[in-house]
């Protein structure tokens, strides 16, 4: 299956069953299919999804994985998805690919995504069951606020929150987990703040926090695991539950209450 470059491509109705490759080229900033039909990733041979996109330029229409064999394979591009996004069943191999998710619901119980961006700019997402992200999960890079509602995302790579005008907040504990190294590098002062519930639990390696501000403003609850704060500051904001437990922090600021 092409969606073919150049303009918005609607396409309504019913299930497109893909057993073979899916592929929607990168082009024009306002390159992306839309629409109700559902393409879903299928049959026991092994599939290339190589949906290039970035921005305006993306797949909007719900997308889902239920093989019976064979191998999904996502090419290593960033792939942007804006509306719906589920796995029921199969081998999906993510390489070196980014996810990029927008206004979506998603559904990916038992897959280890490679990296996750949630693009901001007043969007919200919703996930309906737990999922994992080994590489770095991004939530948010720009102006606005990104909500991520529901569940839990596993981090055993790289959680970060890039600086800007922007926060995130919503339901979803983000878990800091694993026995690998990862870093924490959720940037932000004022209202530019995690609002997202933060768990550590690990069972093994170190949660380093780099050497920057981190206002955290969802909740912070650790569990188990080694953390090295480094130079960090950390800013408690707003009205926030906090368990540290045995942790050892660098600088820590109160603006609001815990």
């Amino acid at each position: 299956v092409k969606c073919s470059q150049g303009g918005v491509n609607t396409i309504n109705g019913n299930t497109v069953l893909c057993k073979g490759d899916v592929t929607r080229p990168g082009g024009d900033s306002n390159d992306n299919n839309n629409g109700t039909t559902i393409f879903e990733i299928s049959g026991a041979g092994n599939n290339t999804l190589t949906l290039t996109g970035g921005g305006t330029n993306n797949f909007r229409n719900p997308f889902r994985i239920n093989k019976s064999g064979g191998t999904a394979t996502f090419a290593n591009t960033t792939q942007t998805f804006k509306d719906s996004w589920t796995y029921d069943a199969g081998t999906v191999a993510f390489g070196t690919s980014t996810l990029a998710v927008d206004r979506i619901a998603i559904n990916a119980s038992g897959l280890v995504f490679n990296n996750l961006n949630f693009i901001s700019g007043s969007t919200t997402s919703t996930l309906t069951a737990t999922m994992t992200v080994a590489g770095t999960c991004n939530t948010g890079s720009s102006v606005g606020t990104t909500v991520i509602n529901g569940s839990t995302i596993f981090c055993t790579g790289t959680l970060q929150r890039a600086s800007g005008a922007n926060n995130n907040s919503g339901t979803t504990i983000f878990e800091i987990s694993g026995a690998g190294n990862q870093s924490i590098d959720c940037q932000g002062g004022a209202a530019n703040n995690f609002r997202n519930p933060v768990v550590i639990n690990k069972s093994g390696g170190t949660a380093t926090f780099t050497d920057t501000t981190q206002t955290l403003q969802g909740g912070f609850t650790y569990t188990a695991g080694t953390v090295a704060m480094g130079a960090s500051t950390i800013v408690f904001a707003g009205t926030n539950n906090v368990a540290g437990g045995t942790i050892a922090f660098n600088n820590v600021t109160i603006s609001g209450t815990i």
